[in-house]
């Protein structure tokens, strides 16, 4: 019983001894106020207030000239000539019939209107092909959004067409 007592006597006298006093001037260090004052900031009364006085700064670009001249002769040509590569496509239909082609091409543009499609004649098929991707992965995706209305497209291998990249002035 009497660790009880004793216990609780020593709570409170902690409680009382280690608590703090409502104080709201809250201070860096005790005594005056201090400020601050440096090449990056404003001088301040008190610390709850930094300002910065920043000023935006200038980027200069410095690089030799060969690199304007590969990115023209490696990038998308503005003139009409495209650039090939190795990539992937779908597949939708190859059939002898050119018609039949051109209904599934026109059922595709009504679902997907934003992907290019291409039709291909190789003796005696006319194939239709869409898309032009850079990873398979892609191309699954797409194959995968139309199985239900394509179910016999197919991924395949061929030159793709470069993507031009839009530069925003």
């Amino acid at each position: 019983m009497k660790n009880i007592y004793a216990l609780i006597v020593f709570t409170i006298f902690a409680n009382y001894v280690f608590s703090q006093t409502e104080n709201t001037n809250w201070k860096l260090y005790k005594g005056q106020d201090s400020v601050i004052t440096d090449s990056l900031f404003t001088p301040i009364d008190t610390v709850n207030e930094i300002k910065i006085a920043a000023t935006p700064g200038k980027v200069k670009i410095n690089k030799d000239s060969r690199i304007d001249k590969l990115s023209k002769d490696l990038g998308t040509p503005n003139d009409g000539i495209s650039v090939k590569i190795n990539g992937y496509r779908v597949q939708l239909i190859a059939s002898s019939k050119k018609g039949s082609v051109d209904g599934e091409r026109a059922k595709f543009v009504g679902i997907k209107n934003d992907i290019p499609t291409y039709v291909d004649y190789r003796q005696p098929n006319f194939r239709l092909r869409v898309g032009d991707f850079k990873t398979k992965l892609e191309a699954q995706k797409l194959q995968h959004e139309i199985k239900d209305i394509f179910p016999s497209a197919i991924i395949i291998t061929d030159l793709i067409e470069l993507t031009k990249i839009k530069i925003n002035k």
